[in-house]
């Protein structure tokens, strides 16, 4: 995967994007983490939580300003889905527009 910086290769009228988009990788890293974090104490017993996105969600919504932290990773997530919609649709891995540029490169060979 391309990273956030050589996606953007245009003027600076594109940085916002560029920061919404790492936002947005943040955020998935965040849910990530915290998925991780939740199962590797379920592994020793420390919890109950099962470890999956559903029961990481509810961890931040227990929090203090909870609410206010999910929306700021939904918001950070949907970052993440534009940068991946742009990357598809700009081609900016330069994979080509042939079904060679579609499968993925074992299918190819």
């Amino acid at each position: 995967m391309a990273n956030v910086t050589s996606t953007f290769t245009g003027p600076a009228s594109e940085k916002w994007f560029e920061k919404f988009a790492r936002f947005g990788l943040a955020s998935k890293g965040v849910v990530y983490l915290l998925m991780g974090i939740l199962s590797v104490l379920a592994a020793f017993g420390l919890s109950n939580a099962k470890g999956d996105k559903e029961e990481a969600f509810k961890v931040i919504y227990d929090q203090p300003f909870g609410k206010v932290i999910l929306l700021a990773i939904a918001l950070g997530l949907l970052g993440y889905v534009m940068l991946r919609t742009f990357q598809a649709i700009k081609d900016t891995e330069h994979k080509g527009k042939m079904s060679k540029g579609f499968l993925p490169a074992s299918v190819t060979a």
